[in-house]
């Protein structure tokens, strides 16, 4: 199984409580979530898996599709945050690692219209301008707000999204 750094660190690591805690219960338990791989790569269960391979357990894997690393990054963010208890703050530092992927979403559909996708008789001269009208008047598909976006993913408002953004980006290092 290949463990891909960049996959493993994308989500906040278990405090040492939290790993003796599922530790216990893989000894007298087993392994109750199947760990989900793309290809041979791990994509979830990197703590099960560690501590599966330091017990010797063993354990089941799901594999799961994905276009490309990008996608797979986007997966292990979204899963995360629909399943771990997570504090408001770490729950915005994780959806703030999709902005960038948010935000060129919304710059794609930046003045993209969904609107038109109606069959338009062709233009006659004569009626031109009613038609250039009609088509200046249609609303334009909503457009994406990336902040209003993150802080639903996270399940916060967009003030404590905006507030953890502010105080990682501008508090110096401890």
């Amino acid at each position: 199984m290949q463990i891909n750094p960049r996959f493993k660190t994308m989500i906040p690591p278990l405090t040492a409580e939290e790993r003796e805690m599922l530790k216990e219960s893989i000894k007298n338990e087993g392994v109750r979530d199947t760990l989900i791989v793309w290809g041979d790569t791990l994509i979830d269960g990197h703590n099960r898996y560690e501590i599966c391979q330091e017990l010797g357990v063993p354990f089941e894997t799901r594999p799961i599709d994905f276009a490309d690393e990008e996608e797979a990054e986007t997966w292990i963010l979204r899963n995360q945050l629909s399943r771990r208890n997570l504090s408001d703050v770490e729950r915005a530092r994780i959806a703030l690692k999709l902005k960038d992927k948010i935000a060129a979403k919304a710059k794609e559909r930046q003045g993209e219209r969904n609107d038109l996708k109606i069959d338009i008789p062709p233009i006659k001269d004569e009626c031109t301008s009613d038609y250039a009208n009609i088509l200046a008047n249609l609303p334009k598909s909503k457009p994406i707000n990336t902040r209003s976006e993150l802080a639903k993913i996270a399940g916060i408002s967009e003030r404590t999204l905006a507030k953890v953004e502010k105080v990682d980006t501008t508090a110096p290092e401890p």
